[in-house]
């Protein structure tokens, strides 16, 4: 019911009679739904509005893992790392990356990421290594992972590079991400390895607060049975786009 329709409604009401104390009550009942109506539509908005940001920010995070240059990598100097590991990310200072020794899952110690301070970015603990031995097959990343008090996202992730740091195949978790507080769970990425690969990169990353642990990394070739979880052809539009610069 709208204003003018509820002062229409309490008009003919005193005409017939009614008490004030009655279409005070009345008044009041139904500014309380307008009010309730008003209010959940607002949340509502904020919902999808926070849903948007987070899912834009999940697209730039892949973006920019995806096109990074691979050679450019950064050393954590506040926390040693592991032999083989080395750390990346936009914001990579805003997060603590090691190795936990009393966090672990089957006898196994974990590689970690943990928010440190506020960011817009991402932190990862990862490896490069040369595709030479898995050229023409596809390959298969398992681990498993666990987390705690997550707002942004995590994930495992693979990336595929040919010569000059051509994107071959990507994949990262941004349509599956992690969230939360969440046990030992374990996680896949795959993706073909083309003859023409270079080098394959791999690793796990956190957006966000809280902290992610992960451990039991494990790289295997499968049959082309197993479909792949490349998200390269979705960052590929199918045709050109705003060819006269009308946006």
């Amino acid at each position: 019911m709208d204003q003018s329709a509820l002062v229409s409604l309490l008009i003919g009401l005193a005409g017939s009679g009614a008490s004030t104390g009655i279409c005070i009550a009345i008044a009041n009942h139904y500014l309380s739904r307008e009010k309730l109506r008003a209010e959940a539509q607002k949340l509502e908005a904020e919902a999808e509005e926070t849903r948007v940001r987070a899912e834009e920010g999940r697209i730039r995070i892949t973006q920019q893992l995806a096109k990074a240059s691979l050679p450019e990598l950064v050393d954590n100097a506040e926390t040693p790392l592991p032999p083989g590991w080395r750390t990346w990310g936009d914001d990579v200072g805003a997060y603590e990356i090691g190795r936990d020794t009393e966090t672990v899952h089957n006898g196994s110690a974990s590689g970690y990421v943990k928010w440190r301070h506020p960011n817009n970015g991402f932190g990862t603990m990862m490896q490069v290594f040369r595709a030479d031995n898995f050229k023409g097959q596809r390959l298969r990343l398992s681990a498993y992972a666990k987390t705690s008090n997550v707002t942004g996202w995590a994930g495992i992730w693979m990336r595929v590079d040919g010569l000059k740091d051509a994107l071959l195949g990507f994949d990262n978790m941004q349509q599956r991400p992690i969230k939360g507080t969440t046990d030992w769970t374990k996680y896949e990425v795959v993706l073909d390895v083309p003859q023409k690969s270079e080098q394959i990169a791999f690793g796990f990353l956190l957006a966000g607060r809280g902290q992610l642990w992960c451990t039991g990394l494990d790289l295997q070739a499968v049959s082309r049975g197993v479909p792949t979880t490349d998200l390269t052809p979705e960052m590929l539009s199918s045709d050109p786009v705003n060819l006269d610069f009308s946006q």
